[in-house]
């Protein structure tokens, strides 16, 4: 985890540099940062307001999917050292990401995939 290491590390000087950082945002771009502000703001009261029920998980429960995915790909690297054609044996992983419970594009991708690759999915 993170660890403020800064001996002065205070609320007060965590305040100084978010206000020092708005008015170089302001001084440098004027739009951009209006633009900035007013998205990130849109945001917070969206989230504020409506309050969604998502289950982001775990931190235990993601860093064992970033290892498991980390020792497959090792092993395919580690796979194709022993004298197999690289071109032949390359297999891409995918990313879908479907909107409502409509499973046609992850039909697809699995029959792209052929049964080798990883699929990513979420909605």
């Amino acid at each position: 985890g993170w660890r403020p290491g800064f001996k002065y590390f205070n609320a007060y000087t965590a305040l100084t540099g978010t206000v020092l950082c708005g008015v170089v945002m302001f001084l440098l771009n004027p739009y951009y940062a209006l633009a900035t502000v007013s998205i990130s703001l849109f945001f917070y009261v969206y989230v504020a307001i409506y309050d969604p029920d998502v289950s982001w998980g775990g931190a235990f429960h993601s860093r064992a999917i970033y290892k498991t995915y980390r020792g497959l790909l090792n092993l395919a690297l580690t796979d194709k050292g022993q004298g197999a054609n690289e071109g032949l044996d390359w297999r891409p992983s995918f990313l879908v990401i479907t909107f409502g419970k409509k499973y046609s594009l992850t039909n697809y991708v699995e029959t792209l995939r052929k049964s080798y690759s990883l699929i990513f999915a979420c909605s």
